[in-house]
């Protein structure tokens, strides 16, 4: 049963999704704040965490770095709930995975619910061949596995990937590979997310 973790401070609106998700067999963890997200979601690991963008935006997403930076919690997907569609515009450096609108159906809301799901399962099951490749590709000369980059080929793109293979062993951010490039974080996001 996936388990999903929502930050929400309307209890009237926390009422209705916990239902919705609930009655779709989905396990929910509902909390009004971010403080204790971090380590919520390090022991119980959710599939996915939904937020009010309001609640983000109050602590600049501050949870969702933390998040971030901690390679078990990293790829957790974010959805965040808004009042209206504008709002997906404000934060680009927030960089969710998705977005619904607090006046959604409950068909939308399991809708999106699923297709992260479904997405965090592909990469899982990606990953997992990746490094079934790698463990049995053949050794060259020097007992090196032959890998090939999972990173897609994107000229603009190949300082910042680059930087995030010379650095895939540490925390960083994308705040950290902007400042290392020179980069704004906002802007970062948004060339990351337009291509």
């Amino acid at each position: 049963m996936p388990n999903i973790i929502i930050i929400e401070r309307d209890i009237n609106y926390l009422k209705i999704f916990i239902k919705c998700m609930k009655e779709s067999g989905f396990e929910v963890v509902c909390m009004n704040n971010t403080k204790l997200v971090s380590q919520v979601a390090q022991k119980q690991l959710p599939d996915l965490i939904i937020c009010s963008l309001e609640i983000a935006k109050q602590n600049n997403c501050n949870f969702w770095n933390n998040l971030c930076q901690n390679f078990v919690t990293a790829t957790i997907p974010l959805i965040f709930l808004i009042n209206e569609a504008s709002e997906i515009y404000q934060c680009p450096e927030f960089a969710a995975d998705g977005y619904i609108t607090k006046f959604c159906t409950t068909e939308e809301l399991n809708k999106a619910i699923k297709a992260q799901l479904a997405k965090q399962a592909a990469r899982k099951h990606g990953y997992a061949i990746q490094s079934q490749q790698v463990l049995n590709s053949p050794s060259i000369g020097n007992d090196q596995p032959n890998v090939q980059s999972i990173l897609p080929s994107i000229p603009r793109l190949n300082l910042v990937f680059e930087f995030i293979a010379a650095n895939y062993d540490k925390p960083i951010s994308l705040c950290d590979v902007a400042e290392a490039l020179g980069y704004s974080a906002t802007y970062l996001t948004t060339v990351v997310t337009q291509t």
